[in-house]
């Protein structure tokens, strides 16, 4: 990974989904296509770009479905637990594109967006639930393969009692990011290389 400035925000939050101030998330439809891999990835295309997904790693549908414009990575192991049952929590994976008003330029006014969200959503969990307990937020900064501009911001928390831990990778452009999304319990590592691979593999569509 390639680190540009990078610094640590800490802060007493539970994170589980980032709403920006005036952004909004745009619907993609467009089906799975498999593009080509190597070196045990593959890599899949989306209309608004192509990433590259590791082997082990497999899009699960009934998720992918029922949110629109959203698509959702499990391991195969876990994959074969959903067959099983779906009332049951899994390590697990979003990729999404949204659109905002700042420029690529604007990308530390992007930052301070999600920072304030951050720390609204700190306020809400604090005086709204009741069966979470807080934890860290750290942040840094670095660069896609592609050299675009790349932020992460890891949550760690409990909810009933339940550790748990989010990681948002945010790929910026132009008026628009996209968003590759963790979340996981217990023993995290594949599925943390296997987001990261999602996030710093991502190339925009020409």
């Amino acid at each position: 990974m390639k680190h540009w400035g990078k610094s640590a925000v800490i802060m007493s939050a539970v994170v589980v989904v980032v709403l920006f101030c005036a952004c909004q998330n745009t619907r993609q439809d467009s089906a799975v296509a498999v593009i080509g891999g190597a070196d045990g990835v593959r890599r899949v295309e989306k209309d608004f770009g192509t990433y590259e997904v590791p082997d082990g790693f497999v899009e699960d549908a009934v998720y992918s479905r029922q949110q629109a414009g959203k698509w959702f990575y499990v391991s195969q192991a876990d994959e074969k637990k959903l067959a099983r049952s779906r009332k049951q929590f899994v390590n697990n994976i979003s990729v999404n594109k949204g659109s905002c008003p700042y420029s690529v330029e604007e990308h530390k006014a992007f930052r301070s967006a999600i920072l304030a969200q951050l720390m609204m959503q700190m306020d809400f969990f604090a005086t709204r639930v009741a069966n979470y307990e807080a934890g860290e937020v750290t942040g840094g900064g670095s660069f896609t393969d592609a050299d675009d501009i790349l932020y992460t911001f890891t949550s760690n928390y409990k909810i009933d009692g339940i550790a748990e831990t989010t990681t948002q990778h945010y790929i910026v452009g132009n008026q628009k990011f996209v968003l590759v999304h963790e979340t996981a319990r217990g023993d995290s590592e594949e599925t943390d290389r296997a987001a990261l691979c999602i996030a710093e593999s991502f190339r925009w569509a020409d």
